[in-house]
């Protein structure tokens, strides 16, 4: 029985994944670059805890990717991504709240991807910068390395980050991340 199992366990370990799309560790890997680069920033490197706190509101999330991602899929990625330890920390340490709008957070609740968080949107509170998120990929498959087809196929995700001051629209900060996923099996995921 136990040499069934191993055997079992070998053999889901050995196996290709059989998509490209989005996974969780995508996600976390995104935040933790883009805490990194925005902790980096000419625009971040002088805040800490004590300075006055700024508030940035996710204005628009667009998918130019050819995986069809759903208007609740496309902000709950930047959700995914906001409340991440690595952006929670910097948030913190640079004392940066990150709103995403109350209409897109209650369609995330209404579909039930979160819950209820009064943080994450706060009525009343004026946004001193905007942000945006465009996902883009471009896609690769039918042939190997060496020219010979095959049922390989990848995926090069870019996920574009940018902040804008108001009321001027002057670009604070920008930034694309990119990860590549890998797959066997049929061309339709």
């Amino acid at each position: 029985m136990i040499s069934c199992v191993l055997l079992l366990g070998l053999w889901g370990c050995a196996t290709s994944p059989t998509t490209t799309r989005l996974h969780d560790d995508d996600l976390d890997q995104i935040a933790l670059e883009m805490s990194a680069s925005l902790a980096a920033s000419d625009w971040l490197r002088d805040r800490d805890a004590k300075s006055s706190r700024m508030t940035i509101v996710v204005d628009r999330v667009e998918n130019l990717s050819s995986d069809i991602v759903t208007r609740a899929e496309q902000w709950m990625l930047v959700a995914r991504v906001r409340a991440a330890l690595p952006m929670q920390t910097l948030a913190t340490t640079k004392n940066i709240r990150v709103q995403i709008p109350a209409s897109r957070w209650q369609m995330l609740a209404a579909e039930g991807n979160v819950e209820a968080n009064p943080e994450a949107s706060v009525p009343g509170i004026a946004a001193t910068h905007l942000m945006s998120a465009t996902l883009r990929s471009i896609r690769r498959s039918g042939t190997s390395r060496d020219g010979q087809i095959t049922d390989l196929r990848s995926e090069i995700y870019l996920v574009t980050f940018q902040i804008v001051a108001r009321p001027s629209r002057e670009v604070a900060w920008a930034d694309t991340f990119s990860f590549r996923r890998e797959a066997r099996g049929t061309v339709i995921d």
